[in-house]
């Protein structure tokens, strides 16, 4: 090889290894999945005021049970990663997953802790099919302390 076929390969290699090496760099610091365990308890919510003495009964459950749960803000980085890895859309007050479900049976009947409990909505947001203690009773259940 001669002194002119050896500089355009030298260039080549000189832009082309640094950029490769920075795609590779920036593909590994890329989000992946978050690091909650499917036995962890998540909360993801609006945090708006109709939604606030909601979370404040949830936040009084869990601690009844001693449960250390996760609370996430939709609009926080965390919470938009959650919703979007549990396929979670729309305008959602408030979501609940127990042991990485949100469904869960009580009394002989599936709930889904997903809106505002039964009697809680807003004229905006229509009424889930849960109430506190719907919670309280699952959250007995998978704490050992069931009644």
């Amino acid at each position: 090889m001669n002194g002119r076929t050896q500089r355009p390969i030298s260039l080549i290699l000189m832009v082309v290894v640094p950029v490769l090496l920075l795609m590779a760099c920036s593909q590994e610091s890329q989000p992946t999945k978050t690091s909650l365990d499917e036995k962890d308890v998540v909360v993801l919510y609006l945090d708006h005021p109709p939604v606030q003495g909601i979370l404040d009964d949830v936040k009084k459950v869990m601690d009844r049970h001693q449960i250390d749960a996760h609370f996430f803000t939709m609009d926080s980085e965390e919470g938009k990663q959650i919703a979007e890895e549990r396929d979670l859309q729309g305008h959602t007050p408030i979501a609940i997953w127990i042991n990485g479900t949100m469904e869960h049976e009580v009394n002989g009947k599936t709930v889904t802790f997903y809106s505002f409990p039964e009697g809680s909505g807003s004229f905006m947001v229509e009424n889930g099919q849960w109430t506190i203690d719907d919670l309280d009773q699952v959250l007995s259940e998978i704490s050992g302390d069931a009644k």
